[in-house]
């Protein structure tokens, strides 16, 4: 599908791939909240080459909240211990190339009523999603790696033909993790604190 000559598919999926490794790789919590920011603008602006009109502009919206409120459940609270990644940075760069391979391996079976490159994109945020979530014992960081996983959601249904209500929930469910994300870290947070 030929989208608008406004938006360039390089960009939003360069930027998509250097904010999903930043997210992965960053053992600061806060900085890979700003990495998943990037993430969401670049998955509004490849839905935005895909056509898919207002609701790409939406993405980009909800992502920012989103974002805003997984910061606001870290602001003010004590770096936690156990947000350091269980591995040492080489071995979460081997993580990363491992699932980003994987998802190429998989990307010859096309996923159903999506074209190749929603196919790779959606697989390369599938194997973001299993980096993140492997990595970290944080509440936050997990939330951050199913952000990871609804964003290839979201790609999905657009390019589906999902209508007004299903992507009304999408947009909605990025919302509720992040919330429950940021009530999650907080309880984590005074536990790990009660423990120490």
């Amino acid at each position: 599908m030929e989208g608008p000559s406004s938006v360039n598919p390089w960009i939003a999926l360069g930027l998509m791939a250097g904010s999903g490794a930043l997210a992965v790789l960053a053992a600061d919590a806060r900085v890979a909240i700003a990495a998943m920011a990037g993430l969401y603008v670049g998955t509004g602006l490849l839905l935005a080459f895909f056509g898919v009109g207002s609701p790409a502009w939406l993405h980009i919206v909800v992502g920012g909240l989103a974002c805003l409120i997984l910061y606001l459940g870290l602001r003010g609270q004590p770096k936690p211990r156990k947000d350091r990644p269980l591995v040492p940075l080489p071995f979460r760069v081997m993580a990363l190339l491992l699932s980003l391979l994987a998802a190429g391996v998989l990307h010859t079976r096309v996923l159903p009523y999506a074209g190749g490159l929603t196919s790779l994109t959606c697989l390369a945020l599938a194997g973001l999603f299993v980096a993140q979530a492997g990595l970290y014992r944080a509440p936050i960081r997990a939330a951050m790696g199913v952000l990871t996983l609804m964003n290839a959601v979201s790609l999905f249904v657009y390019n589906a033909g999902g209508g007004v209500f299903l992507t009304a929930w999408v947009l909605a469910a990025h919302l509720m993790v992040a919330l429950a994300a940021g009530h999650l870290q907080s309880a984590w947070t005074t536990n790990e604190g009660e423990e120490a």
